[in-house]
Protein backbone atom coordinates (compact mmCIF):
# COMPACT_ATOMS: atom_id res chain seq x y z
CA UNK A 1 0.00 0.00 0.00
CA UNK A 2 1.27 3.63 -0.56
CA UNK A 3 1.83 5.29 2.24
CA UNK A 4 1.65 9.19 2.74
CA UNK A 5 3.14 11.56 4.86
CA UNK A 6 2.08 12.10 8.56
CA UNK A 7 -1.09 14.99 8.35
CA UNK A 8 1.31 18.11 9.31
CA UNK A 9 0.00 21.28 10.94
CA UNK A 10 -0.86 23.54 8.71
CA UNK A 11 -1.04 26.63 10.64
CA UNK A 12 0.15 27.30 14.29
CA UNK A 13 1.08 30.78 14.91
CA UNK A 14 0.51 34.44 12.70
CA UNK A 15 3.31 33.16 10.38
CA UNK A 16 1.64 30.22 9.12
CA UNK A 17 -1.24 32.05 8.93
CA UNK A 18 0.26 34.60 6.54
CA UNK A 19 2.08 31.94 4.61
CA UNK A 20 -1.39 30.04 4.07
CA UNK A 21 -2.77 33.29 2.87
CA UNK A 22 -0.25 33.33 0.35
CA UNK A 23 -0.91 30.54 -1.26
CA UNK A 24 -4.78 29.63 -1.00
CA UNK A 25 -5.57 31.74 -3.97
CA UNK A 26 -8.85 33.90 -3.47
CA UNK A 27 -12.66 33.75 -3.09
CA UNK A 28 -13.91 31.54 -6.24
CA UNK A 29 -17.02 34.55 -6.55
CA UNK A 30 -20.01 32.10 -6.53
CA UNK A 31 -22.98 32.38 -7.35
CA UNK A 32 -26.52 30.50 -7.54
CA UNK A 33 -26.31 31.24 -11.15
CA UNK A 34 -24.57 28.21 -12.16
CA UNK A 35 -25.55 25.14 -13.87
CA UNK A 36 -28.37 22.80 -11.94
CA UNK A 37 -28.00 19.79 -10.30
CA UNK A 38 -29.99 16.73 -12.19
CA UNK A 39 -32.65 15.01 -9.84
CA UNK A 40 -31.76 12.15 -8.14
CA UNK A 41 -33.64 8.88 -8.35
CA UNK A 42 -36.31 8.06 -5.76
CA UNK A 43 -35.44 4.23 -5.75
CA UNK A 44 -34.26 3.39 -1.77
CA UNK A 45 -30.49 2.07 -1.83
CA UNK A 46 -28.26 0.17 0.34
CA UNK A 47 -26.18 2.20 2.85
CA UNK A 48 -22.88 3.23 1.78
CA UNK A 49 -20.59 0.65 3.06
CA UNK A 50 -16.96 -0.55 2.00
CA UNK A 51 -18.03 -2.56 -0.82
CA UNK A 52 -15.27 -1.70 -3.51
CA UNK A 53 -11.55 -1.45 -3.46
CA UNK A 54 -10.97 2.36 -3.97
CA UNK A 55 -8.47 3.64 -6.25
CA UNK A 56 -6.86 6.69 -8.45
CA UNK A 57 -8.54 7.03 -11.60
CA UNK A 58 -5.60 6.01 -14.49
CA UNK A 59 -6.66 8.18 -16.63
CA UNK A 60 -9.68 11.28 -16.29
CA UNK A 61 -10.57 14.61 -19.07
CA UNK A 62 -9.79 16.84 -15.97
CA UNK A 63 -6.85 19.25 -15.48
CA UNK A 64 -5.18 19.78 -12.26
CA UNK A 65 -7.31 17.32 -10.39
CA UNK A 66 -6.45 14.10 -9.02
CA UNK A 67 -9.84 11.75 -8.94
CA UNK A 68 -10.88 8.88 -6.59
CA UNK A 69 -13.20 6.07 -8.11
CA UNK A 70 -14.01 2.37 -7.12
CA UNK A 71 -11.44 -0.20 -9.15
CA UNK A 72 -14.14 -1.93 -11.35
CA UNK A 73 -16.88 0.23 -11.89
CA UNK A 74 -19.01 -2.07 -13.68
CA UNK A 75 -19.46 -3.67 -10.15
CA UNK A 76 -20.96 -0.29 -8.66
CA UNK A 77 -24.66 -1.17 -8.58
CA UNK A 78 -25.69 2.44 -6.99
CA UNK A 79 -24.93 6.01 -8.53
CA UNK A 80 -21.78 7.23 -7.06
CA UNK A 81 -22.12 10.43 -4.52
CA UNK A 82 -19.30 12.81 -4.84
CA UNK A 83 -17.12 14.58 -2.79
CA UNK A 84 -14.82 17.98 -4.04
CA UNK A 85 -11.96 18.21 -2.06
CA UNK A 86 -9.99 20.35 -0.91
CA UNK A 87 -6.26 20.08 0.23
CA UNK A 88 -4.46 21.47 3.34
CA UNK A 89 -2.31 24.71 3.22
CA UNK A 90 -4.67 24.99 0.05
CA UNK A 91 -1.73 23.12 -1.99
CA UNK A 92 -2.54 21.96 -5.38
CA UNK A 93 -1.63 18.25 -4.67
CA UNK A 94 -4.20 15.77 -5.40
CA UNK A 95 -2.50 12.42 -3.41
CA UNK A 96 -1.91 14.76 0.03
CA UNK A 97 -4.57 12.81 2.08
CA UNK A 98 -4.22 9.62 -0.79
CA UNK A 99 -5.00 6.85 1.70
CA UNK A 100 -8.49 9.07 2.94
CA UNK A 101 -9.71 9.52 -0.48
CA UNK A 102 -9.20 5.82 -1.61
CA UNK A 103 -11.10 4.58 1.25
CA UNK A 104 -13.79 6.58 0.82
CA UNK A 105 -13.91 5.76 -3.03
CA UNK A 106 -14.03 2.47 -1.47
CA UNK A 107 -17.65 2.87 -0.41
CA UNK A 108 -18.68 3.70 -3.56
CA UNK A 109 -18.18 7.34 -3.18
CA UNK A 110 -16.62 9.45 -6.79
CA UNK A 111 -13.67 11.69 -4.81
CA UNK A 112 -12.22 14.86 -7.06
CA UNK A 113 -8.99 16.57 -5.02
CA UNK A 114 -8.00 19.83 -6.79
CA UNK A 115 -4.40 19.14 -8.31
CA UNK A 116 -2.63 16.80 -9.87
CA UNK A 117 -0.81 13.83 -8.15
CA UNK A 118 2.14 14.93 -6.17
CA UNK A 119 1.32 18.68 -7.76
CA UNK A 120 3.12 21.51 -6.90
CA UNK A 121 2.09 25.08 -6.17
CA UNK A 122 -1.63 26.46 -4.79
CA UNK A 123 -4.93 25.87 -5.52
CA UNK A 124 -7.88 27.97 -5.67
CA UNK A 125 -11.83 27.40 -4.55
CA UNK A 126 -13.04 27.62 -7.76
CA UNK A 127 -11.33 24.20 -8.44
CA UNK A 128 -13.88 22.85 -6.46
CA UNK A 129 -16.81 23.47 -8.89
CA UNK A 130 -14.66 22.85 -11.76
CA UNK A 131 -14.84 19.23 -10.46
CA UNK A 132 -18.62 19.59 -10.17
CA UNK A 133 -18.52 21.01 -13.69
CA UNK A 134 -16.65 18.23 -14.82
CA UNK A 135 -18.70 15.37 -13.15
CA UNK A 136 -21.98 16.49 -14.10
CA UNK A 137 -20.94 16.57 -17.19
CA UNK A 138 -19.14 12.95 -17.71
CA UNK A 139 -21.95 12.06 -15.83
CA UNK A 140 -23.94 12.27 -19.22
CA UNK A 141 -21.56 12.61 -21.92
CA UNK A 142 -21.49 9.14 -24.21
CA UNK A 143 -18.62 7.03 -24.37
CA UNK A 144 -18.04 8.42 -20.30
CA UNK A 145 -16.74 6.08 -18.20
CA UNK A 146 -18.80 7.62 -15.84
CA UNK A 147 -21.49 7.65 -18.06
CA UNK A 148 -25.06 7.29 -16.00
CA UNK A 149 -22.98 6.16 -12.59
CA UNK A 150 -22.82 9.56 -10.95
CA UNK A 151 -25.52 11.04 -8.22
CA UNK A 152 -25.04 14.58 -9.17
CA UNK A 153 -27.49 15.35 -6.60
CA UNK A 154 -25.12 14.57 -3.97
CA UNK A 155 -22.12 16.43 -4.27
CA UNK A 156 -20.22 16.84 -0.91
CA UNK A 157 -17.41 19.90 -0.86
CA UNK A 158 -15.20 18.90 1.56
CA UNK A 159 -11.91 19.99 2.69
CA UNK A 160 -8.84 20.12 5.07
CA UNK A 161 -7.65 23.21 7.21
CA UNK A 162 -7.22 25.94 4.39
CA UNK A 163 -8.90 23.30 1.87
CA UNK A 164 -12.11 23.39 4.23
CA UNK A 165 -11.89 27.30 3.69
CA UNK A 166 -12.19 26.44 -0.17
CA UNK A 167 -14.91 24.46 0.82
CA UNK A 168 -16.98 26.94 2.61
CA UNK A 169 -16.50 29.28 0.14
CA UNK A 170 -17.96 27.28 -2.89
CA UNK A 171 -21.21 26.21 -0.66
CA UNK A 172 -23.52 28.49 -1.64
CA UNK A 173 -23.28 26.99 -4.94
CA UNK A 174 -26.73 25.27 -5.24
CA UNK A 175 -25.39 22.03 -6.93
CA UNK A 176 -23.52 21.41 -3.07
CA UNK A 177 -25.91 19.43 -1.02
CA UNK A 178 -23.54 19.21 1.82
CA UNK A 179 -20.23 20.53 3.49
CA UNK A 180 -17.50 19.16 6.35
CA UNK A 181 -14.77 21.05 7.53
CA UNK A 182 -11.71 19.48 8.50
CA UNK A 183 -9.70 20.92 10.80
CA UNK A 184 -11.03 24.38 9.84
CA UNK A 185 -13.08 27.38 10.29
CA UNK A 186 -13.25 30.77 8.63
CA UNK A 187 -11.73 33.81 10.25
CA UNK A 188 -12.89 37.04 10.84
CA UNK A 189 -12.77 39.79 8.02
CA UNK A 190 -11.94 37.02 5.51
CA UNK A 191 -8.19 36.87 6.50
CA UNK A 192 -8.21 33.22 4.58
CA UNK A 193 -10.10 32.74 1.50
CA UNK A 194 -13.46 33.48 2.97
CA UNK A 195 -15.26 35.09 6.18
CA UNK A 196 -18.12 34.59 8.54
CA UNK A 197 -20.31 36.20 5.85
CA UNK A 198 -20.45 32.66 4.07
CA UNK A 199 -21.94 31.07 6.74
CA UNK A 200 -25.56 33.40 5.84
CA UNK A 201 -24.99 32.10 1.98
CA UNK A 202 -25.07 28.55 3.20
CA UNK A 203 -28.24 26.66 2.13
CA UNK A 204 -27.51 22.55 2.44
CA UNK A 205 -26.11 20.85 5.88
CA UNK A 206 -22.81 21.44 7.31
CA UNK A 207 -20.20 19.54 9.62
CA UNK A 208 -16.75 20.96 11.36
CA UNK A 209 -14.87 17.70 12.31
CA UNK A 210 -11.70 18.81 14.24
CA UNK A 211 -9.46 17.75 16.37
CA UNK A 212 -9.94 19.07 19.62
CA UNK A 213 -8.35 21.55 21.72
CA UNK A 214 -5.34 21.58 20.59
CA UNK A 215 -6.04 21.79 17.12
CA UNK A 216 -5.37 25.12 15.80
CA UNK A 217 -8.61 25.44 13.78
CA UNK A 218 -10.74 24.60 16.67
CA UNK A 219 -12.16 28.09 17.92
CA UNK A 220 -12.87 28.85 14.47
CA UNK A 221 -14.85 26.10 14.18
CA UNK A 222 -16.71 26.49 17.27
CA UNK A 223 -17.35 29.84 16.71
CA UNK A 224 -18.28 28.85 12.98
CA UNK A 225 -21.14 26.80 14.37
CA UNK A 226 -22.17 29.04 17.06
CA UNK A 227 -23.18 31.62 13.96
CA UNK A 228 -24.93 28.81 11.70
CA UNK A 229 -28.18 30.61 10.82
CA UNK A 230 -31.10 28.45 12.40
CA UNK A 231 -32.37 27.52 9.16
CA UNK A 232 -28.92 25.14 8.34
CA UNK A 233 -28.65 21.81 9.98
CA UNK A 234 -25.15 21.98 11.48
CA UNK A 235 -22.99 19.43 13.78
CA UNK A 236 -19.84 20.11 15.62
CA UNK A 237 -17.74 17.08 16.03
CA UNK A 238 -14.48 16.96 17.86
CA UNK A 239 -12.38 13.51 17.91
CA UNK A 240 -10.61 13.68 21.44
CA UNK A 241 -7.50 16.09 21.62
CA UNK A 242 -5.46 14.75 18.38
CA UNK A 243 -4.43 18.23 17.28
CA UNK A 244 -4.88 20.03 13.72
CA UNK A 245 -5.85 17.50 10.80
CA UNK A 246 -4.40 14.56 12.67
CA UNK A 247 -8.17 12.69 12.51
CA UNK A 248 -7.12 12.28 8.80
CA UNK A 249 -3.83 10.60 9.61
CA UNK A 250 -3.76 7.00 9.22
CA UNK A 251 -4.25 5.24 12.64
CA UNK A 252 -7.74 6.93 11.80
CA UNK A 253 -8.38 7.48 8.28
CA UNK A 254 -10.97 4.31 8.35
CA UNK A 255 -13.05 5.32 11.25
CA UNK A 256 -13.19 8.89 9.24
CA UNK A 257 -14.05 7.86 6.14
CA UNK A 258 -16.81 5.86 7.69
CA UNK A 259 -17.80 9.01 9.13
CA UNK A 260 -17.96 10.97 6.07
CA UNK A 261 -19.76 8.11 4.12
CA UNK A 262 -22.81 8.75 7.51
CA UNK A 263 -23.02 11.96 6.52
CA UNK A 264 -23.34 11.50 2.90
CA UNK A 265 -26.43 8.83 3.98
CA UNK A 266 -27.64 10.88 6.66
CA UNK A 267 -27.67 14.60 4.44
CA UNK A 268 -28.55 13.05 0.56
CA UNK A 269 -30.00 9.47 1.33
CA UNK A 270 -32.34 10.40 4.62
CA UNK A 271 -30.91 7.13 6.34
CA UNK A 272 -32.30 7.25 9.85
CA UNK A 273 -29.53 5.20 11.23
CA UNK A 274 -27.19 7.20 9.20
CA UNK A 275 -28.43 10.20 11.13
CA UNK A 276 -28.42 9.00 14.39
CA UNK A 277 -24.96 8.58 14.50
CA UNK A 278 -24.89 12.57 14.62
CA UNK A 279 -28.36 14.13 16.08
CA UNK A 280 -29.93 13.50 19.21
CA UNK A 281 -29.11 13.02 23.07
CA UNK A 282 -28.17 9.32 22.75
CA UNK A 283 -26.26 9.70 18.76
CA UNK A 284 -24.06 7.20 17.92
CA UNK A 285 -21.04 9.09 18.24
CA UNK A 286 -22.03 10.54 20.98
CA UNK A 287 -21.48 7.09 23.14
CA UNK A 288 -18.33 6.60 20.88
CA UNK A 289 -15.11 7.51 22.60
CA UNK A 290 -13.25 10.10 21.67
CA UNK A 291 -15.97 11.72 20.04
CA UNK A 292 -17.88 14.82 21.44
CA UNK A 293 -21.07 16.06 19.00
CA UNK A 294 -23.20 19.14 18.93
CA UNK A 295 -26.14 19.05 16.31
CA UNK A 296 -29.03 21.85 16.24
CA UNK A 297 -31.28 22.61 13.55
CA UNK A 298 -32.35 19.11 12.41
CA UNK A 299 -35.90 18.34 12.18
Amino acid sequence: MTRVPKVTLLAVAVSAVVTLAVGCGGSSGTSSGGPQATPRPSASRAPLDVRYDGIVAPSTTLAQHTVYQPADLGAVKDLLPIVVWGNGGCQANGTQVKMFLQRLASYGILAVASGDADGKGASQASWLLDAVTWATAENARPGSPYQGKLDTHAISAQGLSCGGLEALDVSADPRISSTILWSSGSFPNGQLIVGKEALTKLHAPIAWIDGGPSDIAYPNAVDDYNRVPSTIPAVLAQYGDVGHGQQLAPAHLNEMAGVAASWIDAVDYKNAAAKARFVGPACGLCDQQPWKIQAKNWA
